[in-house]
């Protein structure tokens, strides 16, 4: 057992070296850090700014193409405007694309289209159809009010109050719940070609409004073949704007009916013009009549969000554009060129912000303070500045490692040799104190023996007996230094042979039978019977038992007594020594088998030993490829067990 202070062969380098090694490392590590980094940013740098060249030419060119589509689109519009009625112009230049939403005009600055609704014929001035509502809505007699209505439809001259009591005689069906003879007035009594130009008191096509309701009474599920022909019917009239000439359909009417298909019937219709009507009209309601506004022959923003407007055709055409459109019109064009940036068209007012933005230019006279920008999407340059790196990069890494590998080869050569030195000098001064003590006792012994006068043999008698005590001490000390440098040199043959426990437990204790008996030691063996045998180099397993029960020996204190047994484990033979001592604490369970380790200084001097035995114990157990375990308590005693493999157990 060590002193406290001692630090075991094996343990950290001195700190002068450990600091020199880590400066070692540190400072060629940090230089070869600081040289990558700086080459990978001037890298880098050099690739940003010839990125932002490239970027910077290729923005004038997607703003000259976008300026020319742009120009391309007007002399189109202008060429259709020529020739085309204005709905179907419209609807050509939303379903291509060639703006958000246009308004025409005719010569006068009369509006063409959006077509507005206008006051259509109104029924009240007719006795019979004033009757009728008070029974229909007052008096909630709608049987009545049907056969009024049916009587008003048959006999009225007028198409416009014909088509106008059938919508409200279809009106009172539905709600005495008669949907076949409703459905019936709607698709059969009003879709007479007559009917196609009359409208209600809003102006709205009665003919449209009853197919929507027809549909809405339909049952949908299972869709019948009636269901299908009116829906698609009602969609084509809607996308229809060649149909403008025989029953102009006001815009507003046409955007209510697409709305109410497209939210009961989303998957079954499509409406591409829906969002340009209602653009159109959001337009038409900021202004304060719906004539042609004064001309402007460049982008200007309008009372709307986002939107503005472009006059062309010598101002019979308005065109509306909103930022998303023009936004999209620009991303198309550049989705090819600029893939790894971002395009953004900034209008007049918005503010330019310099974070990530590669590159920015007008647009050009049409857009008068618009702005097209490249941002970064994330950092833009790394995927390319990769492959140019690299090469720093990894040269950095190899010569960084290489630095390392070579300081932990040094250190662990200078590790080693410290270790070397450590145990010379451990052992040097371990065999000076320990061989040094039996050799004073002999000596003064001898003295004291030359010294007597003859006639004293009692006492001739004890000091030869302390003389061979102290030589046997001074022979197992040597013992051990040897069998502790053969370990160190791994020199130490083993020769291996099936054993049986009771002819290693047996001479272990006759080696040390003498100084326990001495000792008035009581020993008890415990070996059970039919025990497999173990495979074994005898000579040694002797010699790790006699220093075990030596050790017990040793520290057993006053309670003198020591247990060697011997029992089958599962697939293992365990011996165990147990004495009832001085034991020790938990913390020193795994240091007692470190070469030269002792608990405390007192100890040391108290008992013989240089804190090898269990070192050597430690050592003959793995070579055996069995394991030793330990259980001990302060002042309780403490309790050896080496576990080894059996023989014919599979």
């Amino acid at each position: 057992m060590r002193s406290p202070g001692y630090n075991a062969v094996g343990g950290f380098l001195p700190r002068p070296v450990l600091l020199t090694l880590l400066l070692g490392i540190l400072l060629p590590t940090a230089c070869v850090l600081w040289f990558m980094t700086q080459a990978m940013n001037n890298e880098r740098l050099a690739l940003q700014q010839k990125s932002l060249d490239l970027y910077n030419s290729q923005l004038q060119i997607l703003t000259q193409d976008f300026n020319s589509q742009w120009e391309s689109n007007i002399r189109h519009i202008e060429a259709m405007a020529a020739h085309a009625d204005a709905s179907d112009l419209f609807a050509e230049v939303v379903r291509k694309k060639l703006a958000s939403a246009i308004l025409v005009y005719d010569k006068k600055g009369l509006l063409r289209y959006p077509i507005l609704s206008k006051a259509g014929y109104k029924p009240e001035s007719d006795p019979k159809w004033a009757h009728a509502t008070r029974l229909e809505f007052q008096k909630g007699d709608i049987k009545a009010a049907i056969e009024t209505y049916r009587a008003i439809a048959a006999e009225s001259p007028n198409t416009q109050m014909t088509a106008i009591a059938l919508n409200a005689l279809a009106r009172c069906q539905a709600k005495s719940n008669d949907a076949g003879s409703a459905i019936k007035t709607l698709t059969q009594d009003l879709a007479y070609p007559k009917f196609e130009q009359a409208t209600d008191a809003q102006g709205r096509l009665i003919q449209l409004n009853a197919q929507l309701r027809a549909l809405e009474l339909m049952p949908t599920q299972p869709a019948s073949s009636q269901y299908k022909t009116y829906l698609a019917q009602l969609s084509r009239r809607l996308n229809d704007y060649q149909a403008q000439s025989k029953a102009p359909l006001p815009s507003n009417q046409r955007v209510f009916l697409m709305q109410q298909l497209q939210r009961r019937w989303l998957d079954e219709v499509s409406f591409p013009t829906l969002d340009a009507e209602n653009l159109a009209l959001d337009f038409l309601n900021t202004l304060a009549a719906p004539r042609k506004m004064e001309r402007t022959s460049t982008l200007s923003a309008t009372a709307l969000v986002d939107t503005w407007r472009l006059s062309i055709a010598g101002d019979a055409v308005e065109l509306l554009y909103t930022k998303t459109y023009l936004q999209s019109a620009l991303q198309a064009l550049a989705q090819q060129k600029f893939p790894e940036v971002g395009v953004l068209l900034l209008p007049p007012t918005s503010e330019i912000k310099t974070d990530g933005v590669l590159a920015s230019t007008p647009v050009g006279k049409l857009m008068p303070g618009w702005r097209v920008t490249l941002s970064a999407k994330g950092d833009a340059f790394s995927a390319a500045a990769t492959a140019r790196i690299s090469l720093y990069f990894w040269a950095g890494i190899l010569i960084t490692a290489s630095i390392v590998l070579l300081s932990l080869i040094t250190a662990r050569y200078l590790n080693r040799q410290i270790r070397q030195n450590r145990l010379k000098n451990d052992l040097i001064a371990t065999v000076s104190h320990e061989l040094k003590t039996p050799l004073s006792s002999m000596r003064l012994f001898v003295d004291t023996l030359l010294d007597e006068q003859p006639g004293t043999a009692s006492n001739t008698k004890e000091y030869l007996q302390l003389i061979r005590k102290e030589n046997q001490r001074l022979s197992r000390l040597i013992d051990d230094f040897l069998t502790f440098s053969r370990m160190e040199r791994g020199k130490q043959p083993f020769v291996m042979q099936p054993c049986r426990v009771e002819t290693l437990v047996h001479p272990a204790l006759e080696a040390v039978q003498k100084k326990l008996e001495t000792s008035d030691f009581e020993v008890t063996i415990d070996i059970s019977p039919d025990l497999p045998p173990i495979n074994a180099d005898a000579d040694f397993m002797l010699t790790a038992l006699i220093n075990l029960i030596d050790n017990a020996h040793k520290y057993s204190g006053d309670s003198k007594r020591i247990l060697v047994a011997a029992y089958r484990r599962h697939k293992q033979v365990c011996i165990e020594v147990q004495d009832w001592g001085i034991g020790m604490s938990r913390r020193h369970h795994k240091k007692i088998f470190n070469r030269f380790y002792r608990i405390d200084q007192s100890l040391s001097r108290e008992t013989d030993g240089c804190g090898l035995g269990l070192n050597i114990v430690s050592f003959v157990v793995q070579a055996h490829k069995g394991k030793i375990e330990v259980e001990s308590e302060l002042n309780q005693g403490s309790l050896f067990r080496l576990c080894l493999p059996a023989i014919g157990i599979s």
